[in-house]
């Protein structure tokens, strides 16, 4: 029996909205005409990435999101949202929040908390940990709470890391009565440390050291989940959860730290280890595959991502691992609601996935690099360059926000379809 903090309602993950971007590439283009990086690419085991047209930055994502959430939701649902908090390392002012523009294209209510919080890729979990003590404590029983994230990633083009960095945003609804997951007060596994394993000097430059990347990660899962034992006495690693979720640089390193703590902290043997990764960790990877590495989302994806292809819609357990380089990491463990697989099929993230515009590698070169970044005062966005594939998901019945121009440093947005109404 899981132990839960008195006096503390349970919280959770009550909807959820994912954009994983207008395009897409695969890794088969990234790679056509050379064998050397096709092979030191295709054992990441990514399938493709989301790709960022020129209309396209953190709010455009996050937004985009979080609209497929409030559309889920009735006009009183959404008057009930009294904090938003967006999550990103793509920052685009070193003062205000991007939760603002947010606030004010998602149409939420005034009476509302906006703030921005950054870590790395651990910073959507962060948000949805805010988010969740916030509407634990209010006064309101109905009180909810709407958690979007939105990024961008800029890497060399035939680089490794650009071929398992993507971009979008998720977007999760927090609330007392959480029909996806809820939440355990308290329970975490925790660690962090200074470790500059990736920087970000400015919006489109990303500085990585891989090896040490590598052991960070490992170390902090190894860590937190240490940590997690420790506040939790008798937790397993294999029985406690039926479902394990990843924060996933790509989709080879997840397998590896899994084969790393199975092997050194349970015990298992080779066989043990890939059955258990394809029963309980497999299904997180799904969508990750398809999307590539899209930062502060990327753990809530892959939640979101085992939920959907847990095969089963009776209650279960999965444990979390959230990562960010800098560096800051968590475990937790959420219990999944029965039915939890039609309420995320409600966030229609495969029809998001298959609506995308699919590029050669010659379009794809053409757009890499081509968003506008922050800290610049006036640029007209080349919407003509947009425009077959804006075109491409609108006849798909995908809606979404754009950047239209930026004007004395503000950054002008509107809806394809003109929402909210």
């Amino acid at each position: 029996m899981v132990r839960r903090a008195e006096g503390i309602r349970t919280v959770g993950i009550d909807a959820i909205g994912v954009d994983c971007g207008a395009a897409v590439v695969a890794v088969d283009e990234l790679c056509r005409g050379d064998a050397a990086h096709d092979r030191r690419v295709r054992a990441l085991g990514m399938e493709a990435r989301g790709v960022a047209l020129p209309c396209d930055d953190p709010v455009v994502f996050g937004a985009t999101a979080g609209r497929r959430v409030l559309e889920q939701l009735t006009p009183s649902e959404r008057d009930t949202i009294e904090l938003l908090v967006f999550a990103t390392e793509c920052g685009l002012d070193l003062s205000k929040s991007l939760a603002g523009a947010v606030h004010r294209l998602l149409g939420l209510p005034s009476a509302c908390r906006t703030l921005e919080v950054k870590q790395a890729c651990y910073s959507g979990t962060a948000a949805v940990q805010l988010a969740a003590a916030v509407v634990a404590t209010s006064p309101r029983p109905d009180a909810r709470a709407l958690v979007v994230t939105g990024d961008v990633g800029h890497h060399p083009l035939h680089s490794l890391p650009e071929a398992v960095t993507g971009v979008g945003g998720v977007a999760v609804l927090v609330s007392a009565e959480p029909r996806i997951a809820a939440l355990r007060p308290g329970l975490s596994g925790l660690h962090s440390d200074d470790v500059s394993d990736t920087l970000r000097p400015s919006y489109a430059q990303e500085v990585i050291d891989p090896d040490l990347s590598l052991l960070s990660y490992l170390e902090c899962l190894r860590c937190c989940w240490q940590d997690y034992s420790a506040r939790v006495p008798g937790a397993d690693f294999v029985r406690d959860f039926d479902l394990l979720a990843m924060h996933t640089p790509f989709a080879a390193m997840v397998k590896g730290a899994h084969r790393t703590l199975s092997r050194d902290v349970v015990g298992q043997t080779p066989a043990q280890i890939q059955a258990d990764f394809e029963r309980r960790v497999e299904p997180s990877l799904v969508y990750v595959r398809r999307t590539g590495n899209m930062y502060t989302g990327t753990s809530l994806l892959c939640l979101i991502s085992a939920v959907a292809h847990s095969g089963s819609r009776e209650a279960a357990t999965a444990g979390v691992f959230s990562y960010g380089s800098g560096c800051s990491a968590e475990f937790y463990g959420c219990d999944l609601a029965p039915g939890a697989v039609d309420r995320v099929a409600e966030g229609r993230v495969r029809e998001a996935l298959d609506s995308r515009c699919p590029l050669t590698f010659a379009q794809y070169a053409r757009l890499a690099g081509t968003d506008v970044p922050a800290g610049v005062r006036d640029a007209d966005v080349d919407l003509e360059a947009a425009e077959p594939v804006l075109r491409h998901v609108e006849k798909a019945g995908a809606p979404r926000l754009v950047l239209t121009a930026v004007h004395n440093y503000r950054r002008q947005y509107t809806w394809t379809d003109g929402f909210p109404r």
